[in-house]
C-alpha cells in the first residue's frame, strides 16, 4: 500500500482560510476520490499604529496613518481630551497631520478607536492612544 500526500498551500493573503483533505488511491475502489470536511481558520483583523509622531515637517512620521490587513469597511477615529472627534478614516489612505479644525498640531495624546466588520461577518474594534510629539 503506498501513501503519497500533495500539500497545496492556500492563498495566505486571505482573511478567511478553507482546508481540505483529499485521499485516492490504494485502499479505494478505483477512480474513487473521498474528501474530508472542509476546515475554515478565520483571522483576526490586523492594525497596527504608532503610540507617537511627530508632525514638524522632516519627513519623518509626520502623520498618524493606518498599517495592517483585513480591515476593509472601516471606521477609525481619533478623540482629544475633551471627547471631541478630531479625526475620522473610512479608508487606509487617509491621514492625520495634527491639525485640528485648520489648527497646528499640539503635543498632546489622543485616544483613537477603530471599528469595523470583517469578511466573516464579525463586528471588530480596538482601542488606544497616540500622541503628539513636535
Amino acid at each position: 500500500m503506498g501513501l503519497t500526500y500533495l500539500d497545496i498551500n492556500p492563498p495566505t493573503d486571505r482573511q478567511i482560510l478553507r482546508y481540505r483533505v483529499q485521499a485516492s488511491g490504494a485502499g479505494l475502489p478505483a477512480g474513487t476520490v473521498s474528501y474530508s470536511n472542509v476546515a475554515s481558520l478565520t483571522r483576526r483583523p490586523l492594525l497596527v499604529v504608532p503610540n507617537a509622531f511627530t508632525p514638524n515637517g522632516d519627513g519623518l512620521n509626520d502623520v498618524l496613518e493606518l498599517k495592517g490587513r483585513y480591515l476593509n469597511g472601516f471606521v477609525f477615529v481619533v478623540i482629544n481630551r475633551d471627547g471631541q472627534e478630531v479625526f475620522r478614516a473610512t479608508d487606509r489612505s487617509q491621514t492625520w497631520d495634527g491639525t485640528i479644525r485648520g489648527h497646528a498640531p499640539v503635543n498632546s495624546a489622543y485616544v483613537w478607536r477603530l471599528t469595523l466588520r470583517d469578511e466573516a461577518g464579525q463586528d471588530f474594534s480596538q482601542t488606544g492612544t497616540v500622541t503628539i510629539l513636535k
